[in-house]
């Protein structure tokens, strides 16, 4: 399998914001799954790091129940801000034998979009094994 097909080239702002929530939240945290299910991965990241609740208001299931599970999340990424590496250090690890792979890019498994609001926001990889051929075998 070529390399080409695989992430290797820049990080544009979705993949550097999904890079980030795979530092700030546990994986399959459902609060940040139901946000990223209405919101962009940057939209959310920047309503953690303004420490505002993203994906509130008429139509988006908003009530004072969802608001206050939110409010928890919220509090539990923004305590992991302070170690939140800079894009230029997600990028360098990029640089430096990793890879990051999104729902969309051509080697994502698409049976992980079976787990809706728990699929994984991003994946890191190592190695040139192109992930979905290896996960159909």
């Amino acid at each position: 399998m070529s390399d080409a097909r695989l992430s290797r080239g820049p990080l544009d702002e979705e993949k550097l914001a999904r890079a980030a929530l795979t530092h700030l939240a546990e994986p399959a945290d459902p609060a940040l799954g139901a946000l990223l299910a209405i919101c962009s991965p940057a939209e959310v990241l920047a309503a953690i790091k303004a420490d505002m609740l993203p994906g509130t208001g008429p139509g988006c299931g908003d009530t004072p129940a969802s608001r206050a599970a939110l409010q928890r999340a919220l509090s539990r990424w923004r305590t992991r801000l302070p170690s939140l590496p800079e894009d230029e250090e997600i990028a360098g690890a990029c640089r430096g034998g990793l890879r990051l792979t999104c729902p969309g890019d051509a080697e994502w498994p698409g049976a992980l979009d079976q787990l809706a609001q728990a699929r994984p926001y991003a994946l890191w990889l190592r190695g040139n094994t192109d992930l979905r051929f290896a996960c159909s075998r």
